[in-house]
């Protein structure tokens, strides 16, 4: 049996070939472990978002519920004063109450299409957080995983040989070494 012992040159190619092979992998799945922990940051930034928004909108009901019902108290019992004796002063306070009471049903109704707005503006951004959520999702299914399991020396001279190629394709021609 002929036993054929390569060059030198061979040896340090594969040599070099095997340990492209090794920092392409050991690269990727360091790409993969960032972007998994990207992908928890984002989610628990949705998370604090979704629980900040509830709380606020939570907060702000509460608050105006509170000062309409104390506004609607306070002209029912005006009204109810002026139902007895009603005498120029109290028909002045009641007139002054009332316009208070249409100005702060106004601005309430205008805190309103606030809190509406940025309800609606916290829902869009929760939507898109959801997408880029979903969206990493994807694209890290869509990775296919490495395999170790075929026969690890075939594939990486298979892997090592379509890099090299790419390199010989591109690379200028120098002539002989």
């Amino acid at each position: 049996m002929l036993y054929v012992i390569p060059s030198t040159f061979a040896c340090e190619f594969l040599f070099c070939q095997v340990f492209t092979l090794y920092f392409l992998f050991s690269f990727r799945d360091m790409a993969l472990a960032d972007a998994e922990k990207k992908l928890k940051n984002i989610m628990k930034k949705l998370d604090s978002v979704s629980s900040n928004f509830i709380t606020e909108k939570e907060s702000w009901e509460k608050n105006m519920a509170s000062v309409e019902e104390n506004w609607r108290l306070k002209c029912e019992s005006l009204k109810a004063q002026s139902n007895g004796h009603v005498d120029d002063e109290l028909q002045k306070n009641l007139g002054e109450m009332t316009l208070k009471y249409e100005k702060l049903k106004e601005e309430h109704q205008s805190f309103r299409d606030i809190a509406d707005r940025m309800i609606e503006d916290k829902e869009r951004e929760i939507a898109k957080l959801l997408k880029e959520n979903r969206d990493l999702h994807r694209s890290l299914e869509a990775k296919p995983p490495v395999s170790h399991l075929a026969n690890p020396l075939i594939a990486t001279f298979i892997h090592l040989f379509s890099i090299y190629s790419k390199i010989v394709v591109q690379a200028p021609y120098w002539g002989p070494c």
